[in-house]
């Protein structure tokens, strides 16, 4: 039903034409079974890492630069378009560019703000205090703004209520898509 509900909102058949290559580190956490079917719904070629969720966990499961030594070597291997990494529930995610180059976890929210205030226009955008200033230049760029609130999920989420926003987060990786619920979804933020 989730998976549904994240298609519904993404242009399904425009990156189903791009016919993406994705590296994805799954950490061997909570989103082993969704993110890979996820991303095949979206047309998507799936490489998978640590994709064996009763096995440990192959490094720290933080979506940080630090972490993602392996992703970015699969990423170049396998001449991928994108590499996405998870934390070990599922709620924040990490990039991995094209030159498997890693991004900043602040990134994940910035660019996630660009492609909603872009699809959809002018809005707010929820971040926390510790967040980077990267998220304002994106809203600002499609005439929105950024609302401040106190670090944590609860206050991210109180927030959008608040404000009505089409989006919150952390720059934690973590983003929030208030038309599916009031938590940080890394399978939303990757489609």
């Amino acid at each position: 039903a989730h998976r549904a509900a994240v298609l519904a909102l993404v242009q399904r058949e425009a990156i189903a034409s791009r016919r993406f290559r994705v590296a994805v580190d799954l950490a061997n956490g909570a989103c082993c079974a969704a993110t890979p079917a996820l991303l095949e719904a979206l047309g998507c070629e799936v490489i998978p890492i640590n994709d064996e969720p009763d096995q440990p966990f192959p490094h720290a499961p933080e979506p940080t630069p630090a972490n993602m030594s392996q992703l970015r070597a699969v990423v170049r291997a396998g001449k991928a378009d994108l590499g996405f990494c998870h934390d070990a529930d599922g709620d924040r995610l990490g990039l991995v560019t094209e030159r498997a180059e890693p991004l900043a976890a602040a990134y994940t929210l910035a660019l996630c703000t660009e492609a909603v205030l872009g699809a959809q226009g002018p809005g707010v955008v929820v971040a926390n205090l510790s967040t980077s200033w990267v998220v304002d230049h994106a809203a600002r760029r499609h005439g929105g703004r950024v609302e401040r609130v106190k670090v944590g999920q609860s206050f991210i989420a109180e927030g959008v209520h608040v404000h009505d926003a089409l989006l919150g987060g952390e720059g934690s990786g973590g983003v929030m898509f208030p038309r599916l619920g009031l938590a940080h979804d890394s399978l939303a933020a990757m489609a």
